[in-house]
């Protein structure tokens, strides 16, 4: 990565007060943006399977086989990270890397409206900054 993504990932990381909690927030990293992909394709899965009960299982295989092996374009990765469900799981990876023990489930149990401004304001940034940085790095067609 760049000069400045190296000292941007190794300078001071933002703190922020959630669930009467202070938490650090690190800059994301291209492990974060495995992370997501890994995620989407397996909340795939898991809507598909719980929508499929009446399929019988040889379709289920076929639909199955081919979600897992479906790519996530750079274009879905970072539409993704707009959502509030794709913001809360980049927010849960910057947190966990000073706090392994929070669960991504926990998440919506601290975040409160309050901070809710605040978070996508760093998260939005993250992002804008993390994604031109994550281009240049590995290039696009790494990504797609």
């Amino acid at each position: 990565m760049a000069k400045n993504s190296i000292e941007k990932a190794a300078g001071e990381p933002l703190t922020l007060e959630l669930g009467g909690k202070t938490y650090k927030i690190f800059p994301y990293t291209l492990g974060d943006y495995v992370a997501l992909r890994s995620h989407i394709k397996s909340q795939r899965i898991t809507d598909f399977l719980a929508s499929a009960k009446e399929l019988e299982i040889e379709e289920r295989t076929k639909v199955l086989v081919e979600l897992s092996s479906q790519t996530i374009s750079e274009y879905e990765l970072m539409q993704e990270t707009q959502s509030p469900q794709g913001m809360i799981f980049m927010l849960w990876r910057a947190l966990i890397k000073s706090d392994p023990n929070l669960k991504l489930e926990k998440m919506e149990d601290i975040i409160d409206d309050s901070s809710m401004e605040e978070l996508l304001s760093i998260t939005e940034g993250l992002n804008k900054s993390d994604a031109e940085e994550l281009k240049k790095a590995v290039g696009e067609a790494a990504i797609d």
